[in-house]
């Protein structure tokens, strides 16, 4: 009775996570075999992995990325001039804390809106915001945001997103409007946030794209000088895609999902198995849970030899909360990792 008083408190102070771990604890009489100190660990290690992924699914959501694109997933192998130590340095998010831009120019194809969309989950999974918008589509939405007297309130959403991305710069001259409104969302986000940006036009031409000298030297100051530059060479990988669809690809067997990884190295479990046989082999040998505070600063981990009775417990949550996510769009949650080999991106 009063541990579904505690349950009941638990789920009205909008702590599910907790609840559920309890009660498997003590259905299974692992009350009896822990400490008080390890049980209220790991009870506090499942609010944590169920908090952490719905704040994973919001972020995507709200990013409205253009593909599901993932850092782990890039291709290196297709001969486009891709720097893999650059990229690397990149997947540290330091360049975000830094506030500094990346510039991704290369032909139609090579997969410049894959990266940039890559580059933006990246960060979403270290728990900062994304925002993609195609540059076309940006500036219609500025217009009829003047029109309607809602143009400071979406300058203020776009200037508080961590990352920015603005694919497909430069497809056409800029009317004297238009090379307002860029100027205006750039130098709110100038010094305090990141911005991605991606064209087909060679960094030498942005200068004649824009049209005034005036603003585009404005302009440029503000997104050229403190930015990473990734120039793509080579063909087009949507047909080396198209090629390989034709062959009747075959998804790679045992590939795990990007958030489902990032739980599994958050977690320190493996979220892709919840059978009997996992829980078996967790019950044969220790397992250390690592209880991860809100506040700044890590507690002293929590460990224990059987910590396995609610390890496998935790994975099935987990499992269910992603395949939550993918009843999402398809834009917006992170990609499966089914796909024909070599890895195809595509801008």
């Amino acid at each position: 009775m009063l541990n579904e008083q505690t349950q009941e408190k638990l789920i009205t102070m909008r702590l599910p996570a907790m609840a559920e771990a309890l009660d498997e604890l003590t259905e299974r009489g692992a009350t009896r075999e822990l400490s008080f100190e390890e049980c209220f660990g790991l009870i506090v290690d499942r609010q944590w992995i169920y908090r952490e992924q719905r704040s994973l699914t919001r972020k995507l959501k709200n990013a409205k990325l253009r593909e599901p694109a993932c850092l782990e997933d890039v291709d290196y192998r297709h001969p486009r001039g891709l720097d893999r130590s650059l990229i690397e340095r990149l997947a540290t998010c330091r360049w975000i804390e830094e506030h500094e831009n990346v510039l991704l120019i290369g032909a139609t194809g090579v997969g410049k809106t894959w990266l940039s969309c890559a580059l933006a989950q990246k960060a979403c999974r270290e728990g900062r915001t994304a925002v993609y918008r195609r540059v076309p589509r940006l500036l219609d939405e500025l217009h009829l945001a003047r029109v309607d007297g809602s143009y400071g309130k979406v300058l203020a959403a776009l200037a508080k997103s961590d990352v920015l991305v603005l694919d497909d710069w430069g497809l056409a001259p800029l009317s004297e409007p238009q090379r307002r409104d860029i100027l205006e969302v750039l130098e709110d986000r100038h010094g305090r946030r990141s911005t991605i940006v991606t064209s087909q036009v060679p960094l030498a031409k942005w200068h004649d794209t824009i049209g005034d000298p005036t603003i585009a030297d404005a302009i440029l100051d503000r997104i050229v000088h403190n930015a990473h530059r990734i120039e793509l060479k080579g063909a087009s990988m949507r047909k080396g895609r198209s090629e390989s669809d034709g062959k009747g690809g075959k998804k790679r067997p045992g590939a795990a999902k990007p958030a489902q990884r990032w739980l599994a190295e958050r977690s320190g479990s493996d979220l892709g198995s919840t059978s009997g046989e996992h829980l078996a082999a967790m019950r044969s040998k220790p397992v250390s849970i690592t209880v991860r505070p809100a506040a700044s600063g890590d507690a002293p981990a929590v460990r224990s030899n059987t910590a396995k009775i609610l390890t496998s417990s935790t994975t099935g949550s987990s499992s269910r909360l992603i395949r939550d996510a993918e009843k999402m769009p398809s834009a917006t949650r992170p990609e499966r990792s089914t796909k024909p080999s070599p890895r195809s991106e595509s801008t």
